[in-house]
This record gives C-alpha cells, structure tokens and sequence, in this order.
C-alpha cells in the first residue's frame, strides 16, 4: 500500500477530534498513557509486519542534556505487549532515534540568509533566523532579525522585481538565487537570461547566462515538490500593445512558453519548450514522481493560440475556465492538458447518498496537491472555499472537496465532489470555527493497485492553546479532526460512500493520524482522549470494506 499525505495541517499541536459514528470498526481499545508521555509530543510509528507490532513512540525532554523515549508497543490485535522509557543524551539520541536526528537540530539554532523586501524587492536584506524547538509540538518557532540591507539596485542597476525576474534561496548556503533578464533599451525584447548568485557577504557571481528570446513573462517560480530541492520557472512568450513594439520581436507562436529547470545553488539542469493551452497560468505547483515532472493549476482559455500572453495581466483574476496540467518526461513535454469546466461539470461523480454533484466550477479553490498512482494515473486534491470577513479573524470558510483524476495520457477521467461536514462553530467566527480550517487527507492506494482510499479528516472542533516565551505569548489554534474515509475505483472511477468512525470524546494525532498494515489489508486509526486526555485510542478497520 502506497500513501501519499497532504499535508494541510494548521495546527502543531498533539492530535485532534471526532464525533459522529456512521460505520462499525473492526476492532476498537483503549490503553492508559503516562503523564510524562501527554507532556510531550507522539515523534513516530514504527511498523512490523514481520511481528505483527508497531510502536508508539513519544518524545519528552527530561534534563537540559538528555531526551527520553516513551515507547508503546502494540500487537495488530491492539493488545498492549509491551511499554518503557529510553533516555538518550543528545547526541547519541539523534543518533538512535534518526527520525529524530532529522527534524531535531537543537533547543535553539539559528541561520543566516539574504531575502528580498520592500513592495517592489528594492532591499535585499541579511537576516538571521532564531529556531526554539517546543517540546509539547515538536516543532520550531521563528524569530527574524534583520542585520543588514542594501539596495538592490547598488547589485543589479535597478529594483530586482519585475514580470521578467524570479529569485529563490539556497537553504543549504543562505544564498539568493536571483534571475534577471536582459532587456534591449529600445524594443524591450529580451536578449538573454543570468543566473546570479549571492552570497551572505552580498558577494554577486554569475552562475549561467541562457536564452529564450522575444518578450517574456515569468509566470510562475517555485519548488519541485520531492524534486531532491530543485526549483522550476514558467517563461510565457508575452505580446500585445503598448511596449511592445517593433512587433517582430514577439514571438510568432504564441502559445510557445518554456519550463526551466534549475538546481538550489543556481544550476541550469533543463530548458524545454512546449504550446500552452491556458493564458494566465496561475500554477499552483510542480511534483516529480520516476524522474517525471508534473505542473498544475486552473488558466483563461480566452485568446489562446491567437494572443500572446500579456506581461502585466493579474493572475487568478479573470474566468479561469480550464485546468491546465503540463507532464515533462525525457526532456520533452510528454502532453499538454486543459480540460474545461464542461468537462468537469460532465464527468463530475459523487457518494449515491449525496443529493448533489459538487465540482469544479473555475472560481477560486485551494489547491492541495497532486498525488501519481503506480499506473500513472493523475489525481489532484483541492477544497472550496468563500471569503469572511466576520468576527474578529476574517479568513477562508472552507466547504466541499475536489478530486480531480486524469489518465496517464492527461485525459480528464472523472471529477469527484465530496460534499464537506464541518459545521460552524465558535464564538465570532473566525479560527476557532472548525469551517475556517481545511480538511486534512491521505490518499492511499490499494496493494494490487485498482483502488484508491480516500482518507479524510475532517475538523469537528478547535482547541485553543497559548504558551509564553520571554516576552511573547503564543496562542494556537489546534484542528480536532475525525477520521472519515471513502474509495474509489481507479478503472471504472465509480466512487463509494464516505464513513466516519470513532467516538467523539477521543481524538486523532496530527502527526500520525493512522498507519496500515499488512501490506495494506488493514489501516489502524491512532488517538488519544478519555477522561482528561489520559487513554491512547486504537481503532482498525478493512479499507476494502469502504
């Protein structure tokens, strides 16, 4: 079994909650859990399906200089086999315990890097960043100060922002990747592009120079989600009145854009040209799974193979009437695919239960990621939402959830709408209502490959909590989640209803709300709750059974 988190989770702190039962789990216990283990946070699962066991293991400090492990070892049956406490000097627990080692990096460390500030990046700023790791969540705050800044046109000439350029930073170095173009004074067209890179003592190298050519927008600059730490930028070939001019320096197609590729520390690695079927791309981001890239993000069909792209047009604006999804394979575009909202609205599915099919409509939604089954088969998660500007906190309401699934070959196979659970809540409005935080998920694909689960967590209530720091107080606001899971079907795209499970005096743990078993024949819910948050819950069920 194969799952993939999306991860959308708000709060940092030990778990969350669920109230309604709607289906029968196949088993369902409870144990008691130390006083020493509620103080600290659950840092992973450990699962054998050789023994028929996973541990539980929970994180605590107990002096300045050493960690202690409490680990619960269950049988797959839920039986407690075994418990007991393991304490680590530093060093040697990071050691042991790598999972640990890798997201631990002390009480407080701190890093230097240079970032952009100022509305039109005008200043380019030397900062250090303070980290103080919180033992309850097992995650860092920051502080930012600022040690020095300069102007950015004492670098480069002029403000380093404009519709032509895209900078990111190197986390290993704390350097700042900056990508300018070359612009001829007078027909404005671009002549090359440089790769600069500078470093903490704002020292400039130039790292590459590369062309694309005729007038040029960057569209879209980020990540590779698990692309190794390599970043990608969207070129459009721009056109239209106004500046530019003389005409035959726009590009004759286009529809011709250009997806870079480059690697943290400013290393051209690709350049590949392929025929957009969307003006005003508002890409909402980029995965490699196989050494394959996929781009994705909702786009304007209005003008396309007749219009340039224009270089000031704001994205995410106008009617986004088709959802682009670009596959980069072997150093060539493999399929450009834009289907539109009529292709949504005709091969939207839903629950039999469900009064109403819910699906795309081109307006905006949240984007949460996009998931490849072992068949290639393409599935992108996203979540409704309407603007309130209620109470004391405005903010997003969240309401139904999407699923879009295409073909290996970048078909549009079948639009899923889920409609949502989470009720309004709270006083005013605002975080502590559960619609104003997302609804988290896994999607999780089957061992023989023809079903995908579904795995749902929706927010039923809210914790608030506040920690002080010095002269600063923290107050967060946790998502309790209920465990709710449905499946579909891969090849026919038929889709089950969903259930949710539990009682509503226990709760889900944000970090590891469930784990599966035996190659994926069971799946296992992880909580805790009772009388004053005091019981670990353990509840299993068949996911075929959905």
């Amino acid at each position: 079994m194969k799952n993939i988190r999306l991860k959308t989770i708000l709060g940092i702190f030990l778990c969350s909650c669920f109230s309604i039962v709607n289906a029968q789990l196949a088993a369902e216990k409870t144990h008691d859990v130390s006083k020493k283990s509620r103080n600290g946070y659950l840092g992973n699962v450990v699962v054998d399906d050789v023994k028929k066991q996973f541990d539980m293991v929970f994180v605590t400090k107990s002096t300045n200089k050493k960690i202690q492990f409490d680990v619960y070892q269950y049988d797959y049956d839920l039986n407690l086999i075994n418990e007991f406490s393991d304490e680590q000097e530093v060093e040697k627990a990071r050691t042991k315990y790598k999972w640990f080692g890798k997201s631990y990096k002390g009480d407080e460390y701190k890093v230097t890097e240079l970032q952009l500030g100022g509305i039109t990046a005008s200043k380019l700023q030397l900062v250090e960043n303070t980290y103080k790791y919180g033992w309850l969540s097992g995650k860092y705050k920051k502080k930012v100060k600022v040690l020095n800044e300069v102007k950015s046109k004492d670098l480069f000439g002029k403000p380093m922002w404009n519709p032509r350029q895209f900078h990111y930073n190197n986390p290993a170095t704390g350097n700042l990747i900056y990508v300018n173009a070359v612009v001829d004074n007078k027909s404005f067209a671009v002549q090359k592009y440089v790769i600069n890179r500078i470093n903490t003592s704002l020292e400039k190298t130039i790292v590459k120079e590369f062309e694309i050519g005729y007038y040029q927008r960057v569209m879209y600059s980020g990540p590779i989600v698990e692309g190794g730490g390599d970043m990608i930028a969207i070129f459009a070939d721009a056109g239209g009145k106004g500046v530019y001019k003389p005409k035959n320096n726009q590009s004759p197609t286009p529809t011709r854009w250009t997806y870079v590729r480059m690697a943290a520390d400013g290393t051209l690695k690709e350049k590949i040209h392929f025929n957009t079927k969307a003006l005003n791309w508002l890409v909402s981001g980029a995965r490699e799974k196989d050494g394959i890239v996929y781009i994705y993000g909702a786009g304007e069909s209005n003008g396309v193979g007749e219009k340039h792209q224009k270089l000031l047009d704001a994205l995410g604006t106008g009617k986004q009437d088709v959802f682009q999804v670009v596959k980069i394979a072997d150093g060539k575009p493999e399929f450009v695919s834009a289907p539109t909202l009529d292709d949504f609205e005709q091969k939207s599915k839903k629950p039999a239960s469900q009064k109403k099919h819910t699906y795309y409509t081109g307006k905006k939604v949240e984007i949460r990621g996009i998931n490849i089954t072992s068949s290639g088969d393409i599935f992108i998660n996203a979540q409704d939402y309407s603007v309130d500007a209620t109470g004391k906190v405005g903010g997003n309401i969240y309401k139904d959830l999407f699923m879009f699934h295409f073909s290996k070959d970048g078909a549009l196979k079948s639009s899923y709408g889920i409609e949502s659970t989470q009720k309004k809540g709270g006083v005013g409005g605002g975080l502590t209502d559960a619609r104003f935080h997302p609804t988290d998920g896994e999607i999780v694909e089957s061992a023989d490959g023809k079903r995908l689960y579904w795995m749902l967590f929706p927010v039923k209530k809210i914790f608030v909590h506040k920690e002080r720091s010095g002269n600063y107080e923290y107050t967060y606001y946790i998502p309790r989640i209920a465990p709710r899971a449905g499946s579909i079907d891969i090849s026919s795209g038929d889709v089950s209803e969903f259930k949710e499970f539990g009682e509503d005096k226990f709760y889900l743990f944000n970090s590891h709300p469930f784990i599966s078993i035996e190659g994926g024949k069971q799946i296992i819910y992880l909580g805790e709750g009772g009388e004053k948050g005091k019981e670990i819950w353990l509840g299993k069920f068949d996911p075929t059974t959905l």
